[in-house]
């Protein structure tokens, strides 16, 4: 049912990003300066989209070069211990959670199984389901939750089901997709209250939940041509169970240099009341966040293509094109949804780690892919020829730091050049990223001063890590795949742990390959248990959940594999005082956190 579920959910991402693709198509260049415009009326809605409409049509219908980035993103963060005695979900920001498809408040714990929640007591050798929620229905479905306060929180996609039709670019929605938050009173975890819900149009996003505040982020787009006396087929609705409201102007917002129909709809919901306090809707905003206790940062990718040396040769008129990808940020207040600064940088984000706030400056890295080629179109015969150079174009990437105006205080670019972005962790005044093409090398840059960065380092090693997480002051936590140093094809996993403790010459202390093995933590950083405090790091494996320590002297060391069954599904560790709990679809296993051997099992 999950992996059902989760086809789903790709391929209506896929279709995302190919919406996204046609719109891209027809971008135009965004000026230096340019801020957010707060909408005044739907008409100037209704204009903006209609031209972007209109401009992607006529993109498709002429040949136009068209660029997306991926539709998933990946992150990875450091384990919120609250208590002390628990852990809870690997997140970027300490205290800024992220949804996940299990949760514990340190006695219960909230599993998504087969679509459905199920609620466990965590209690050692006595730990026992206690009851469960039927919460995915025809078309809707649990994407992720939190725990608050004696309040579960669903966050489910209902809708988004499409038909592809040759004569509508955008294809038709059959219905329109939503992101709906239920709210569930959990004091007695036996028996759960349905207390509310919230939601809004638009497929997720991601979601966040800060300070008892839920943070809920959708992508909307407009599927169809609007109609410009009907603002619903070009605006997207807030829901308060089950009663809608259309967004109103003075929530609106038009990021400069908008790429596409779509809209980024944002909605800020009081967790105990369930009331909605903000709300937000950018349209052209972004496909990527960053968040902190303070702001929403929003990245858009934008193509931007110029033509050049138009000529004839023989029946054709020939151009040259170059083609370049940036990315637009939107920095919004968390506080109450606002609009407070823009800006943009060359190149394409790997995730959401690509970017971070530090002393009120913003850092990321990137990856620039340039384009050029040259068409050929014979007028006479209505014929167009593209041709690509032989050699394929060299990628690079860069590093820029902005200020709190969004507006550039430096850049290093050009680096790694051949070469893309795998992995970026900042840690306060350092940065290390990963690029990979045959050999992965590690970057360490001091970035303390804002406008002067420096690169102190850079390791190469074979293999690449797409998962980056300080360990210490003095060790860096790599997880990603081994490869063949002249072909650079994949081998299986890889641990790694970097010395870090000069950063001039960091060097790899100790690297163990796991063979040909597949994790989700490679594209999910929520799906590995990781805490240097309790010496642990833990990840399922094709059908297997991995339990490691590590140590200087040995390096690497396997404490438990735990065989989670033919259909396991989806797998998270987590701790809970003296023992482990590994949670997956069959149901959950208990593990001695002294010796790791099972001490019960519970089904679902």
């Amino acid at each position: 049912m999950l992996l059902q579920e989760a086809c789903m959910k790709r391929i209506v991402a896929l279709i995302l990003s190919a919406v996204m693709l046609c719109s891209l198509a027809a971008c135009t260049a965004r000026q230096d300066g340019q801020t957010a415009k707060q909408v005044k009326d739907y008409a100037q809605v209704y204009a903006a989209i209609k031209d972007q409409y209109d401009n992607a049509d006529a993109a498709l219908r002429n040949g136009g070069v068209f660029y997306a980035a991926d539709a998933e993103s990946t992150a990875d963060t450091a384990v919120k211990e609250g208590s002390g005695e628990y852990s809870g979900t690997n997140v970027q920001v300490g205290g800024v959670d992220e949804g996940d498809i299990v949760k514990t408040d340190g006695e219960y714990i909230y599993a998504l199984s087969s679509g459905d929640i199920v609620i466990y007591k965590a209690d050692g050798e006595n730990s026992r389901k206690l009851g469960s929620i039927a919460a995915s229905g025809e078309n809707r479905w649990v994407s992720e939750m939190y725990i608050c306060d004696n309040v579960l929180v669903l966050v489910k996609n209902e809708g988004g089901y499409f038909i592809c039709e040759d004569s509508v670019p955008y294809g038709t929605a059959a219905e329109t997709e939503k992101t709906i938050a239920e709210f569930y009173d959990v004091s007695a975890p036996s028996a759960p209250v349905l207390k509310g819900t919230v939601g809004q149009d638009g497929w997720l996003l991601t979601s966040r939940l800060y300070d008892g505040k839920l943070y809920l982020i959708s992508t909307y787009t407009v599927w169809n041509e609007p109609d410009e006396d009907d603002p619903q087929t070009y605006v997207p609705s807030y829901y308060r169970n089950g009663e809608s409201s259309l967004a109103e102007c003075d929530c609106i917002s038009i990021a400069p240099g908008m790429n596409g129909a779509s809209y980024v709809v944002a909605t800020c919901c009081d967790v105990k009341s369930g009331e909605q306090t903000a709300q937000r809707a950018v349209l052209g905003a972004g496909t990527q966040l960053y968040m902190n206790e303070s702001s929403l940062y929003l990245a858009s990718s934008r193509y931007e293509e110029t033509w050049s040396n138009e000529r004839r040769e023989d029946v054709y008129t020939v151009k040259d094109y170059a083609g370049e990808q940036f990315t637009d940020i939107t920095r919004i207040n968390a506080a109450d949804l606002t609009v407070a600064a823009t800006g943009t940088v060359k190149g394409l984000l790997e995730s959401q780690f690509s970017m971070d706030e530090y002393a009120g400056n913003l850092r990321l890295v990137t990856t620039q892919e340039p384009e050029h080629y040259t068409v050929y179109t014979d007028e006479k015969r209505g014929f167009e020829n593209w041709e690509w150079p032989e050699e394929e174009e060299a990628s690079s990437n860069g590093l820029y730091i902005l200020d709190g105006d969004l507006k550039q205080l430096a850049a290093v670019e050009g680096l790694a050049e051949g070469e893309r972005v795998y992995s970026v962790r900042f840690d306060g005044d350092f940065v290390y990223f990963c690029t990979f093409r045959q050999v992965d090398p590690l970057f360490a840059v001091n970035v303390s001063d804002p406008k002067n960065p420096k690169i102190l380092s850079e390791l190469k090693i074979s293999g690449f890590s797409e998962y980056l997480h300080p360990w210490s002051d003095t060790r860096l936590f790599g997880l990603g795949n081994e490869a063949d140093e002249d072909s650079g094809a994949t081998e299986g996993l890889k641990l790694v742990m970097f010395d870090i403790s000069d950063k001039a010459n960091v060097t790899a202390k100790h690297t163990l390959n796991l063979g040909d093995s597949y994790s989700e933590a490679l594209y999910n950083h929520k799906a590995i248990l990781i805490s240097p405090e309790k010496n642990l790091i833990a990840f399922g494996t094709d059908s297997k959940y991995l339990v490691f320590s590590y140590s200087d002297e040995g390096g690497f060391k396997q404490q438990a594999s735990i065989d989670l069954g033919e259909y396991w599904g989806s797998s998270r560790g987590l701790y809970v005082g003296d023992c482990a709990y590994i949670v997956s679809d069959l149901g959950m296993k208990v593990l001695s956190m002294q010796s790791f051997e099972t001490v019960c099992t519970v089904e679902t």
